[in-house]
């Protein structure tokens, strides 16, 4: 038995080291500022935590072989938080997981000592390995996770990683519109993945669930499970593999999240995070090919976007976005190969396209864009179109494919059209009732400043209200749904919001306070309000700080105060990660347990609660680049104006403290 205990923990190492490389390089923030000395500390802690990794990794695998390839699940820790709703922290592995897990690993490393040289006297080298590292382990975490609300935790983890990313270069307009591009439809095509865990939840009780698949019959499993269900929990699972592998009508966002480093862009749109929608289809295989019917979507699916993204990269002006567009329609056949039941032919497909596209990224940055390799790729389109005889039946049909392919297939425009426009159309006028008949005569009638006045307009009278509520018990569901369809209005205002970051923050935050307030027990309260309060006050002293020093024009034009306040909006960042519920907080798992209560409502519960997370969540962090990112020539960044070093500790000691106690709390309740 004593290689199996070896296997475990090597397997844990692989989570540990990069969360320490990531955290012991946070701290260094207060110790180390001198760039040399910097770059000097990062290399060494790199070097030595990620080869920690791949050895961990390495043994990880020859245990495993040494197991006669083994699979199983092993519990780690259980947190009861109520009657039926409990933290489970449970590994799963398998030949999927553990070949997966150590290819990623090697690419990993790979990225690190290639960015190590690349990045030499960058000004943000610590921080981008700070954010490779949480990658690694949120990609670590997907691939080992044993259940499904920790299979989200990584999923969101990549997720936030790939939009610091995209926006590195964050004094650049461009860059930052591309990564809320990518965050829009990562936040979006999660509705998909809430929704399947609580599908999960209501079925099985619990969403342990590989395991179970792979020791016991399949359909026993599923047996009382009716077929409409399946499809829905099957179609839910489909949203966020084509969200965050880029397939139709998502391919649009990809090619330009090649903004970000093309270290970075090797990382995650070449090789792992594109990927990670696929091995989640390999994790819910047994589901979907029992839902009858369903691999003929999955198959349509993967077939569109090969050809579409087959024509897409023939046009690209950047070897870039050619290798992008040429993985996207790899992923699709990977969706084709997998709905005709070529399990191991789409595994193989994916570690060879994965080791295939980092090569060719990573190398792509010695070939320089020019005009010439536009006119070698429109040549290249031409010469494609010429081979396909129904496209050569008339010359009038290549103009019109070959602008249906610059144009990316017109995918981003239509999801405007037709869901982003009216969504933030009725943010807007719903902003501008409220702000007009609430807001704004408050404010005038008690003759303060604004900011001050909106601060006690919201949170006195609107605090009072719920925590009464609270303390009723919500006795009758009528006063339940109300609190929570006010809760979706504020959060409508906050997306809609224009002007003021602060009123943006203070709409999200009372927008939480009602949902909760309307699905709350004793628990939810002292576990998601906790974490809630700490969040919104520490992200709003640290806003507050700012706009003392500097006031916005507007949150339509990026602002750039990250150049002035590094400090102050890596704290607001943290914070507001807090108040959307990112992984591990407080809020996170109030908002797993809030949604695991909705479901006993009834759906039209469960709709709003998830539509207030994902408005409020698309709000904050387009207004967190709006003040943050951007161009600021006209102020110094030797002025003193941010945080000092022991303010921001003592922030983040703060909130800390608060999720601490919030778990406590609700533990012990």
């Amino acid at each position: 038995m004593i290689a199996p205990a070896i296997f475990v923990t090597a397997l844990l190492l692989t989570f540990a080291a990069p969360l320490l490389a990531a955290f012991i390089l946070g701290l260094s923030v207060f110790v180390i500022t001198t760039p040399y000395r910097v770059e000097n500390f990062c290399f060494r802690i790199i070097r030595f935590f990620y080869f920690f990794m791949l050895l961990a990794a390495f043994i990880a695998l020859i245990c495993w072989i040494y197991t006669g390839y083994a699979q199983g699940s092993v519990d780690l820790a259980r947190f009861p938080l109520g009657e039926n709703y409990a933290i489970n922290i449970r590994i799963f592995y398998d030949k999927f997981g553990i070949i997966f897990l150590f290819t990623s690993i090697i690419i990993i490393n790979l990225i690190a000592f290639y960015s190590q040289r690349y990045l030499h006297k960058d000004p943000q080298y610590r921080r981008f390995f700070i954010i490779i590292s949480l990658f690694a382990f949120g990609m670590n975490l997907i691939v080992l996770a044993g259940t499904m609300d920790l299979i989200f935790a990584g999923w969101e983890i990549v997720g936030l990683s790939s939009f610091l990313l995209i926006s590195y270069f964050w004094h650049r307009p461009k860059a930052v519109a591309a990564a809320l591009r990518a965050f829009y439809i990562y936040r979006f095509c999660d509705l998909g993945f809430l929704a399947s865990l609580l599908i999960a939840h209501f079925f099985w009780h619990d969403v342990s669930i590989f395991s179970d698949f792979s020791n016991t019959h399949v359909y026993s499993i599923l047996s009382h499970v009716p077929i409409s269900w399946r499809w829905i929990l099957s179609l839910c699972i489909l949203l966020p593999v084509l969200g965050k592998s880029a397939q139709v009508p998502f391919c649009f966002w990809l090619p330009k999240a090649m903004e970000g480093p093309t270290h970075s862009s090797a990382i995650f749109y070449g090789s792992l995070s594109i990927h990670a929608g696929v091995f989640l289809l390999f994790r819910t295989m047994p589901i979907w090919q029992a839902t009858p019917g369903f691999v003929y979507v999955l198959a349509f699916i993967g077939v569109i976007t090969a050809i579409c993204a087959t024509f897409f990269a023939q046009v690209q002006s950047t070897i870039k976005g050619q290798i992008g567009y040429a993985s996207i329609a790899q992923v699709g056949l990977m969706l084709v190969e997998l709905s005709l039941g070529l399990i191991m032919l789409a595994y193989v497909h994916m570690i060879g396209n994965a080791l295939l596209r980092c090569f060719q990224l990573l190398v792509s940055s010695s070939i320089l864009t020019t005009h010439l390799h536009f006119q070698k790729s429109v040549r290249s389109f031409r010469r494609l179109t010429s081979f396909s005889w129904p496209l050569a039946l008339s010359n009038k049909i290549r103009p019109s494919i070959y602008a249906f392919a610059i144009n990316d297939g017109y995918f981003e425009y239509l999801i405007k059209i037709f869901i982003i426009f009216p969504l933030m159309t009725i943010a807007r006028y719903n902003n501008k009732i409220i702000c007009l008949y609430l807001v704004e005569p408050s404010i005038k009638k008690l003759n303060i400043p604004a900011k001050s006045g909106f601060i006690m307009f919201s949170f006195a009278p609107t605090t009072v209200i719920i925590l009464s509520l609270v303390a009723a018990g919500m006795a009758t569901p009528a006063l339940g749904f109300i609190s929570l369809s006010l809760g979706f209005i504020f959060a409508l205002c906050a997306l809609g919001e224009e002007k003021h970051a602060y009123r943006t923050l203070m709409f999200a935050t009372v927008s939480y306070i009602f949902a909760f307030a309307g699905l709350s027990n004793g628990v939810s309260v002292s576990l998601y309000s906790l974490g809630l309060f700490f969040s919104s006050i520490i992200a709003l002293n640290a806003l507050s700080h700012m706009m003392g020093r500097y006031e916005l024009l507007g949150l339509l034009n990026y602002s750039g105060l990250y150049r002035q306040f590094p400090q102050a909006g890596t704290i607001f960042l943290i914070a507001l990660l807090g108040v959307v519920a990112f992984p591990f907080s407080a809020t996170f798992f109030g908002e797993d347990l809030l949604l695991n209560i909705s479901v006993s409502l009834g759906p039209h519960y469960v709709i709003i609660l998830h539509l207030i997370f994902v408005l409020n969540g698309v709000a904050l962090m387009r207004m967190y680049a709006m003040t943050m990112f951007g161009r600021r020539d006209n102020f110094s960044p030797e002025i003193k104006l941010d945080f000092t070093r022991a303010q921001a500790l003592l922030r983040l000691l703060l909130l800390f403290s608060g999720n601490v106690a919030a778990f406590v709390l609700a533990l012990g309740s």
